[in-house]
């Protein structure tokens, strides 16, 4: 993870070959609160991508502002349909 001008992001290793297996980023300002996945983005530019054709290396992103939130946390979310 880091923070680097006005934005958290996360890079990570996800399997794409898995159609039952979905990922997201959700962020929140208050872990008590609710998680959201809104105004995050993802993306593969210029990340060096592993040699198993069934994995991605992908950067998860979202717009920090740390004047009006102190505090925000980013995570990961996976989910496997039955």
């Amino acid at each position: 993870m880091e923070s680097v001008a006005n934005t958290l992001s996360m890079t990570a290793l996800v399997r794409k070959d898995d159609a039952k297996l979905s990922v997201e980023a959700e962020w929140v300002t208050d872990l008590a609160g609710g998680w959201s996945t809104s105004g995050v983005s993802s993306s593969t530019n210029g990340l060096s991508q592993p040699a198993d054709p069934g994995l991605e290396r992908r950067k998860y992103t979202v717009p920090y502002d740390s004047e009006s939130e102190p505090k925000k946390f980013l995570r990961l979310k996976a989910t496997l349909a039955p």
